[in-house]
C-alpha cells in the first residue's frame, strides 16, 4: 500500500508529503551536525564518555530494593498484650482496635474503604496452632481487606499509618506491629517474618535475650541524613518470662530407679495434655471408616491444682508404680514462649519493616551498621537475612547474566562481522544506556531492584541493534568505494529514521506500563522506566558517537601503509 501511494505520487501532497519533507529536513540537518562533530571526533567521543562516567554520582539518588512494592490492598495489625493476659481480655483488645480501625478507614461521607476485617486471638487448640501466627492467649491479629484501589484514596501503605497513627497513644502497655501487603509480600520475604530479619544464633536463652534486647533498641535509633527513622515496627520474635512449671528431676534417684527425663518428661505431659504429641494412637471406626487419634489423659478433677502435678505416678522399667515427688520436685519459673531453631541451632529474630520513607537497601545498609558496632556474645553468630539476603543474591545472579549477555552479543556480532573491532564499536552504546536508566530513574524517583536490572538487559539488546543497523551500511559503502567520512554520514543518514522508528515503538508501548496504569502495575514500573529511559539517552548520543568510533577504529583496520590518508 505504501508503495502503491508513492508510485501515484501521493505522497507528495496533504499531510503526507509535510511529514515526508519534515523528516528529510531532518535527515538533513542530522547530517550537517554529524559532519560537524566528525571534524572534532576526539572531543566528541571525550565529552560523551564524561557524560557517562559523571552519570554514576546519580546513583547517590536511586535507592534499591529487592523487588518494587505492590499495593495488594490489606495489611494485618500483630498486637500482643502483657504475657499472661487471658484470651478474654486479648478479645477486648481486638475489638477497640476493630473500632479504631474501622472509623480511620472511612470517607468524608462515612463510606469504608475497607471490605472486611477478621480477627484471630490467642492460640486455637490442637495442631491447628502451627497456621497462625500468634504464641499464645495474650497474642492476636487482624488482618484488614482493602475496597479495590479504584474505589479508595489511598495505597496500602498509606493505609497501615493510618491506622499506625490512630493507635498509636490509644492502646497503653500494648506492642502493635503493622504488615502491609499479602502473599506476595509474605513469597519475597522467603519465610523470614519481615523483610529486615537479623538472625541471632546461639545456644544461652539469656545470653541471647539480652543480646537481642541490646541489638532491638539500637535499631530503632538508626535514622538517616535527615533524622527520619529508616525502620519501623523493631519486634523480638522470641517473647520471654512466660509463667512456666519446671519439673526438676533428681537424676540419681531417677537413675537407680532405671527412669530417664525422657520417659519422666512424656508421663508427665501424657497425663496433663494427652498422648497425641508424641505418640498418636490411630482408631478406624469400624461403621463409619473414618479415622480419629485417640488421646488419653488424667480427668479433669486430678490435673486442676498444681498439687496435683506432684501426684502424677511413674512406671519404673521392672513394673513398679510411684508418684512423682518420689524423684522430682516443681518449681514455679518464667521461661521463652517458644524456643525456635536453624541449622540446629537456637535462633531469636530481630525483625524490622523498612519505614515508608526509604528503601530497602538504605534500611539494610542502617542495619549492617548496627551490626557492626555491637559484637554478639561469645558462642554467637548473628547474620542479616530476610529480602536483604535475597536481594543482594538476586543481583550478584543478574549482574552475572548481564555479562554474560553482553559477552554473547559481542561473540555474535564478531562472528557476523568477522571482525573484533566493529562490535567493539556497537558495543560502546551500551554504557550509554546505562546512563539513560540512571538519569531516569533519579528524575522518578524509582529504585534501583530485579525488575529493573531486567530492563537493563533488554535495553542493550534494543540499542545494540541500532548500532548494528549503522555500522554495517556503512560497512557495505565501505566495500563500495565510498571514503570513510562520506560512508559513516551517509549510513547514519540513511539509517537515522530506521533507529529512530525502533526507539519510538518501544517508548510508545511502554509508556503505559511506566505510567503505572492498571491494577497491580507497580512490579512492571522499574522495568518500563529503565528501558525508555535507557533508550532515549543512548539513541541521542549514539548517533553521534558510533559514527565518531567507527572512523576512529577504521585507522586500526587499516595496513599501516594507508592510515595516513584518514
Amino acid at each position: 500500500l505504501c508503495l502503491y501511494w508513492l508510485e501515484g505520487g501521493h505522497a507528495v501532497r496533504g499531510i503526507g508529503g509535510a511529514l515526508i519533507r519534515a523528516l528529510e529536513r531532518m535527515d538533513a540537518a542530522y547530517a550537517r551536525l554529524l559532519q560537524g562533530a566528525l571534524r572534532y571526533r576526539g572531543l566528541v567521543i571525550v565529552s560523551i564518555m564524561a557524560v557517562f562516567a559523571s552519570s554514576f554520582v546519580l546513583l547517590r539518588f536511586i535507592g534499591t530494593e529487592f523487588f518494587p512494592a505492590s499495593d495488594e490492598g490489606q495489611f494485618s495489625v500483630t498486637y500482643k498484650a502483657p504475657i499472661g493476659t487471658r484470651v478474654e481480655r486479648t478479645e477486648e483488645l481486638a475489638a477497640r482496635i476493630e473500632e479504631i480501625t474501622a472509623a480511620t478507614l472511612k470517607t468524608k461521607a462515612g463510606e469504608p474503604e475497607y471490605a472486611m476485617m477478621l480477627a484471630d486471638n490467642g492460640l486455637p487448640g490442637g495442631r491447628t496452632a502451627i497456621f497462625t501466627s500468634n504464641t499464645g492467649p495474650h497474642v492476636g491479629n487482624i488482618q484488614v481487606g482493602l475496597v479495590p484501589k479504584a474505589a479508595r484514596r489511598f495505597t496500602d501503605v498509606q493505609a497501615t499509618e493510618r491506622v499506625r497513627a490512630a493507635l498509636n497513644s490509644e492502646l497503653p502497655g500494648i506492642n502493635v506491629f503493622y504488615f502491609t501487603g499479602g502473599i506476595v509480600k509474605r513469597i519475597l520475604n522467603f519465610g523470614a517474618p519481615a523483610p529486615i530479619d537479623v538472625e541471632v544464633l546461639g545456644y544461652d536463652l539469656e545470653a541471647g535475650a539480652e543480646y537481642a534486647r541490646e541489638l532491638a533498641r539500637r535499631l530503632r535509633e538508626v535514622r538517616d541524613a535527615s533524622g527520619a527513622p529508616l525502620l519501623t515496627d523493631v519486634q523480638i520474635t522470641r517473647e520471654e518470662n512466660y509463667p512456666e512449671l519446671d519439673v526438676v528431676v533428681d537424676r540419681q534417684k531417677a537413675g537407680v530407679l532405671g527412669l530417664t527425663e525422657q520417659q519422666i518428661a512424656q508421663t508427665v505431659l501424657t497425663s496433663l495434655v494427652g498422648n497425641t504429641q508424641f505418640s498418636p494412637i490411630p482408631f478406624s471406626d469400624p461403621a463409619t471408616g473414618n479415622e480419629y487419634f485417640i488421646n488419653v489423659r488424667l480427668a479433669d478433677p486430678f490435673r486442676t491444682n498444681v498439687s496435683d502435678l506432684k501426684d502424677v505416678f511413674l512406671r519404673t522399667p521392672s513394673g513398679a508404680t510411684l508418684p512423682l515427688s518420689n524423684v522430682a520436685h516443681v518449681e514455679r519459673g518464667s521461661g521463652p514462649v517458644l524456643i525456635s531453631r536453624k541449622y540446629l541451632q537456637r535462633i531469636i529474630d530481630v525483625t524490622a519493616n523498612v519505614a515508608p520513607s526509604t528503601d530497602l537497601g538504605a534500611a539494610s545498609d542502617g542495619v549492617q551498621r548496627v551490626l557492626d558496632d555491637t559484637p554478639a556474645p561469645d558462642g554467637f553468630t548473628v547474620k542479616l537475612a530476610g529480602q536483604t539476603l535475597a536481594q543482594k543474591q538476586a543481583f550478584q545472579g543478574v549482574g552475572l547474566a548481564a555479562l554474560m549477555a553482553l559477552a554473547l552479543v559481542y561473540m555474535v556480532l564478531a562472528s557476523q562481522f568477522k571482525s573484533l573491532l566493529d562490535p567493539l564499536v556497537i558495543m560502546f552504546s551500551v554504557p550509554l544506556g546505562v546512563s539513560g536508566v540512571f538519569a531516569m530513574l533519579a528524575a522518578t524517583k524509582t529504585t534501583l531492584s530485579v525488575n529493573s536490572a531486567m530492563g537493563i538487559i533488554m535495553m542493550v539488546g534494543i540499542v545494540v541493534s541500532n548500532g548494528v543497523l549503522l555500522v554495517d551500511f556503512a560497512n557495505v559503502l565501505r566495500r563500495r568505494g565510498t571514503p570513510l567520512v562520506e560512508a559513516t554520514v551517509l549510513a547514519a543518514k540513511t539509517r537515522l529514521r530506521p533507529i529512530l522508528m525502533t526507539t519510538i515503538a518501544t517508548v510508545a508501548g511502554l509508556v503505559p506500563m511506566a505510567l503505572g496504569i492498571g491494577e497491580g502495575n507497580e512490579a512492571n514500573l522499574p522495568l518500563a522506566r529503565a528501558v525508555i529511559g535507557g533508550l532515549g539517552v543512548s539513541t541521542v548520543f549514539t548517533l553521534f558517537l558510533i559514527p565518531s568510533l567507527y572512523t576512529v577504529v577504521d585507522r586500526f583496520k587499516r595496513p599501516a601503509g594507508e592510515r595516513g590518508h584518514a
